[in-house]
């Protein structure tokens, strides 16, 4: 919280509620079974995420970041190479139709919210100004999404032919 306050970083966190709590237990399902998309050294990543969901308080710059990391691997699992930028990584997966385009919008939401964890900015003439709890929400919501997109697919093979 302090760490938040110098940073000027707002105070949302993921909202409680049936739908949340729902989506909190299958996403932790999911990650159950997901063995290989978190294969080798980025079954760090699902124990934070994990670690996350099983939390009573999960705040923008938790769930930001992770979602982030996540976006990096799915991106990297679908092939990509690039040294390009994140945006760029996702906007050549969509455009090549490799990847539908709402997966890749959904893959822009938590790169967004990565971003806005990381350089939260406390003075901004933006509407809204700040990351809300339904925005978090949302962005569970799409984390679930694709982690039950990317369990669907072979992303070993999905890297290999791209």
């Amino acid at each position: 919280n302090a760490f938040d306050a110098t940073l000027g970083r707002t105070s949302a966190v993921l909202p409680v509620g049936q739908l949340i709590d729902s989506v909190r237990v299958d996403l932790i399902d999911l990650l159950d079974r997901a063995d290989s998309l978190f294969s080798g050294s980025q079954s760090e990543l699902k124990s934070d995420w994990l670690v996350l969901l099983r939390s009573q308080k999960v705040r923008i710059s938790e769930l930001g970041l992770l979602g982030r990391r996540l976006v990096a691997l799915l991106v990297a699992r679908l092939g990509s190479t690039s040294e390009a930028a994140l945006y760029l990584k996702i906007a050549t997966l969509e455009k090549a139709g490799t990847v539908a385009p709402w997966i890749c919008g959904y893959l822009h939401v938590l790169r967004h919210l990565g971003n806005e964890a990381a350089h939260n900015e406390p003075e901004s003439d933006r509407i809204p100004a700040y990351v809300e709890e339904g925005d978090l929400g949302l962005a569970l919501l799409c984390v679930e999404r694709l982690v039950r997109f990317a369990s669907s697919i072979d992303l070993n093979s999905a890297s290999s032919t791209h």
